[in-house]
């Protein structure tokens, strides 16, 4: 490879990296075959080291997501799961990787899919959405009060949106004000 074949890869490469990239194990490109794959086998490795280290952030994240002592639910403008921690999953009866990609249509009940979608629909409108909700004991399931937030991040880059729903686990407060109250 000549001179400017290895200068002209080293552009773009660096347009691809970033402009502070470094060729570790490979001083400045010279005409030498030997020079140009050592310098590529080391950018492989860094891709490689990149890619190990957003895998374990992305980990560490759904951890503490599922730390979170609630549920938690993000979908896309179309409906559909992108993410549910485990609590949630839990309670709707799958596991939350099932739930990535389904509409919430296909899961809730159609009363929680209306309230949702309307609570969608005022932050699509810029409003608040915070709702309380009362889910009743059932033969598997539990009594649950839930006071619900939900929100919405700016557009992402490919123009779409997400929207978040925190729910918090108020059952103990509800009984302890119905205990007090009777």
């Amino acid at each position: 490879i000549g001179k400017k074949t290895a200068e002209r890869l080293l552009l773009e490469l660096k347009g691809k990296f970033g402009p502070d990239l470094a060729l570790p194990s490979a001083p400045v490109l010279s005409d030498t075959q030997g020079d140009i794959t050592q310098a590529l086998q080391a950018l492989g490795s860094s891709e490689r080291e990149a890619q190990a280290a957003l895998r374990s952030s992305a980990d560490e994240l759904r951890a503490v997501l599922d730390a979170f002592p609630g549920f938690i639910a993000v979908v896309d403008q179309d409906l559909r799961y992108v993410y549910a921690n485990t609590r949630l999953g839990q309670r709707l009866g799958h596991a939350p990787e099932a739930l990535q990609g389904r509409l919430i249509r296909e899961i809730l009940s159609d009363e929680a899919y209306q309230v949702n979608v309307a609570e969608i629909n005022r932050l699509r409108a810029g409003q608040l959405s915070y709702t309380l909700r009362h889910h009743a004991a059932t033969a598997t399931q539990a009594r649950l009060d839930l006071e619900v937030i939900r929100v919405t991040a700016g557009p992402r880059p490919d123009g779409s949106q997400l929207f978040y729903a925190f729910a918090f686990d108020i059952t103990a407060l509800k009984l302890t004000e119905e205990a007090l109250t009777a």
